[in-house]
């Protein structure tokens, strides 16, 4: 309390102090004292953001915009970096765009400061989810960049982007923007730079599904930093080596890195890092089915997740801990892990790890009879996994809504700037009416015609830009119709087969025919999720399946089901959570379609051989 006291006292002094200074200074300083107010902000917003919002808003009511427009974007771009340690994001994201519009009013949009702001606010609404607003941004941001000529900014953008397409699932752009990163960054020779460029591409790689290519860029990764004695980040590289492994099915070689990044975390005393890393070979120990060596890893990694309450690394190791009793048919215990894990997630709304804890929960009951309780679980993760669907198409609707409102905004901003102009060289010619008469009417009237043309054509732009994100909305709108169909129609299903389910449950038959009906739900709810699947990547690549059972008839359906997964480039891991198989198994399966494709014996890569179906 005390030291609070004084803080809030030191902050209300500090304020008065700088609010008071006009009595110190010349009238004619009014300007100097506003600069020092913005000066002063700065240097404590970090420390002290509620003091330098104060001295900020202060110094804003004497700024006049046009006359220092310089001023005015730096005093707020400065208040939204208060706002972003003050962990208010919307304030920052404001905030900074009043500054952006500010520069482009007053044609200071393409300075390292501005590029600087655009970057910010992609950050923010990346920070926020709205991946497609902060795409935007990044390109903006890039597009300046690359006009002026600064390769620092270039090269922060494009990492920024490809890192956001590596999550869309375009990998091969990804890597294209961060080679032409790497190309830039040698260039500066900064090794420490260098190596967090081989990182991200070795883990685009690595989402890729191209292993072996991952583990390359990541090895050299690690030579950068071991050359620079970073000794925390060859820790971070070998344990980026260890996921790389694991994900390939190298089990042994994925321990062995894993420990090798223990031991420095364990040197340098990184408790929470150590509980990962451990929580990470406890997992590799699971895959190989050496459940006697998984438990004490994981159970020493949850014991420091509790006692630090980090419920993500918690419900996760729950799980796998679960997983490990149920290997070794402890079912009592199994089920109380998974229980824990799914209670966590439900807290903190981890959707995905609850369906995890669902899905084993709910095999648990079916076997051992306990079919209300089996059906009730079911019941759940389905409606879970109709809502995921449903807040994600929503998310992307409102998101692609918001994307509109911003250019339509933008556009607003350009065409006000052209206009300003205009009118400063209307101002021109006006102070040379008297002189130069004739001139001048000439002028005008070339400068009436060109502003008309232009108008014009800045409205039939916006009017085609317009019409074409309208189009998209429909689109969406079309796409969020069907996909609704489809819910209400799935939801139908559930609840004739729980109707069945309960009344069987009422009437008293046997727990065998019971337990068939939860497992022929079950298989159903996959089966009709595959079909759903199967139509919609049959009207995007029409010819993919006649070629496929052209070339290869003797492919099994399933075969058939990881082929498309794999034309999609799914990595191994995706595939395995959507076929409720483990990563080893699609492993195995990529194997032997790689024999019946007839590439086994090459180096041909297997996604590359199926897009050329």
């Amino acid at each position: 309390m005390i030291k609070e006291a004084f803080r809030d006292l030191t902050n209300l002094l500090l304020i008065m102090a700088m609010l008071l200074l006009p009595c110190t200074l010349p009238v004619n300083a009014a300007s100097s004292r506003t600069q020092h107010l913005i000066d002063s902000a700065e240097r404590i917003l970090e420390d002290q953001p509620e003091p330098a919002v104060i001295l900020l808003r202060e110094a804003l009511l004497q700024i006049n915009t046009e006359k220092d427009p310089q001023s005015a974007s730096r005093a707020y771009y400065l208040l939204g970096e208060s706002f972003f340690y003050l962990d208010e994001l919307d304030s920052t994201i404001s905030n900074y765009r009043v500054a952006a519009e500010i520069n482009v009013e007053a044609g200071l949009d393409k300075t390292p400061f501005h590029i600087n702001i655009l970057g910010n606010l992609g950050y923010m609404h990346d920070v926020l989810d709205q991946k497609l607003i902060a795409m935007d941004y990044y390109e903006k941001a890039l597009k300046i960049a690359r006009e002026t000529g600064q390769k620092d900014e270039i090269a922060a953008n494009m990492a920024n982007i490809a890192q956001l397409r590596t999550i869309q699932g375009y990998y091969k752009e990804a890597l294209e923007y961060m080679q032409e990163v790497l190309a830039i960054d040698r260039e500066t020779g900064d090794k420490e730079v260098m190596a967090t460029d081989l990182n991200i591409i070795g883990r685009i790689y690595e989402s890729w599904g191209m292993y072996d290519k991952a583990a390359g860029y990541l090895l050299e990764a690690l030579s950068l930093d071991s050359s620079l004695g970073l000794r925390e980040k060859m820790a971070i590289r070998y344990n980026s080596l260890g996921l790389v492994y694991k994900g390939w099915g190298k089990n042994k070689q994925a321990l062995e890195y894993f420990n090798q990044a223990l031991q420095i975390d364990q040197q340098l005393g990184n408790e929470e890092k150590v509980a990962l890393r451990l929580a990470n070979i406890g997992s590799t120990y699971l895959e190989m089915n050496e459940t006697d060596k998984a438990i004490p890893n994981l159970e020493h990694s949850l014991a420091y997740f509790r006692e630090n309450d980090l419920p993500s690394y918690l419900a996760t190791t729950l799980n796998d801990l679960g997983r490990c009793y149920l290997a070794k048919n402890d079912y009592l215990k199994a089920e109380q892990y998974f229980i824990e894990s799914a209670d966590i997630s439900r807290q903190y709304n981890f959707i995905r790890f609850l369906l995890n804890s669902l899905d084993q929960l709910s095999g648990i009951y079916s076997n051992s009879g306990r079919h209300r309780e089996a059906f009730t679980i079911l019941k759940e993760s389905t409606l879970l996994n109709d809502s995921i669907f449903n807040a994600e198409s929503q998310k992307k609707l409102a998101e692609f809504n918001a994307l509109y409102k911003l250019d339509q905004k933008q556009q607003e901003n350009e065409l006000l700037r052209k206009n300003n102009e205009l009118s400063k060289k209307r101002h021109i010619v006006s102070m040379l009416f008297f002189s130069l008469l004739g001139m001048v009417m000439t002028i005008v009237l070339l400068v009436v015609l060109i502003r008309l043309k232009s108008n014009q054509n800045r409205r039939l732009i916006t009017e085609k830009e317009n019409e074409g994100l309208k189009s998209d909305l429909e689109q969406k709108n079309k796409e969020l119709t069907y996909n609704a169909l489809c819910i209400i129609k799935n939801n139908e299903t559930v609840a004739k087969i729980a109707e069945t389910l309960e009344d069987a449950l009422q009437s008293g038959q046997n727990g065998t025919g019971i337990n068939n009906m939860v497992r022929k739900l079950q298989h159903l709810e996959r089966e009709k999720s595959w079909t759903e699947f199967e139509v919609r990547f049959t009207q995007v690549h029409e010819d993919f399946y006649r070629k496929l059972n052209e070339r290869f008839p003797d492919l099994t359906p399933n075969e058939k089901k990881l082929c498309a997964f794999l034309k999609l480039n799914m990595s191994t891991k995706d595939i395995a959570a959507i076929t409720h198989q483990s990563v080893h198994s699609i492993n195995v399966a990529r194997t032997r379609l790689r024999k019946k494709l007839g590439i086994d014996q090459t180096d041909e890569n297997l996604v590359n051989f199926l897009g050329t179906l």
